[in-house]
């Protein structure tokens, strides 16, 4: 959040950024499991845990198994403000258009969706929410529109079909446009 407040002489790096939401999602793994839902898988492992010792002290992998640390709400907003084609201009003020805003960089955008995906296979609210947003980078709202970058869109597939695997019923009912999405390829070379 404090690198869009910043005056331009303190800009932080795009690099900077795209490293900082990649290492966002992957601390936010640490101890994931496919079968993860949040506490009753915890104690379940907790219950498996202490049936023998050995098993925990045996690796580091065993002691970080069902660990969950929910994100902060603050660093999942900074992560779905670098979602949109451009960031929000804090500059100006309400009544002058929104012209000034400066264009997401494609990269950024990219390590933002796998990023979301990452923090919504931890949080089913989050994912509840972030359906339509990923759904909507597949497809443009008109036929005017420009479409999203090819990586943008193969990260907001990828992260759907994760969502797919883990809440069914959440990405079930945008089974067609996933598909159609898989269909259209691309026109860029």
């Amino acid at each position: 959040e404090s690198f869009l407040s910043q005056s331009p002489e303190n800009v932080i790096s795009q690099n900077t950024i795209d490293r900082a939401v990649y290492t966002v999602g992957v601390v936010n793994m640490i101890g994931f499991t496919g079968m993860d839902d949040g506490a009753s898988s915890f104690s379940k492992q907790q219950k498996k845990n202490s049936q023998s010792k050995e098993n925990i002290s045996s690796s580091i992998h065993t002691r970080l198994l069902g660990q969950h640390i929910k994100p902060s709400y603050r660093l999942t907003q900074f992560v779905q403000t670098l979602l949109p084609p451009s960031l929000p201009s804090i500059y100006h003020s309400q009544q002058q258009t929104t012209s000034n805003d400066k264009p997401t960089p494609p990269s950024t955008r990219a390590h933002a969706f796998v990023t979301l995906g990452k923090l919504c296979l931890r949080d089913e609210m989050l994912a509840n929410e972030s359906v339509y947003l990923l759904v909507r980078e597949l497809q443009p709202l008109n036929k005017d529109a420009p479409r999203s970058t090819p990586a943008i869109q193969s990260n907001a597939l990828v992260v759907l079909g994760d969502l797919c695997v883990k809440y069914t019923s959440l990405v079930d009912p945008q089974l067609p446009i996933l598909a159609s999405c898989l269909q259209q390829g691309t026109t860029e070379r």
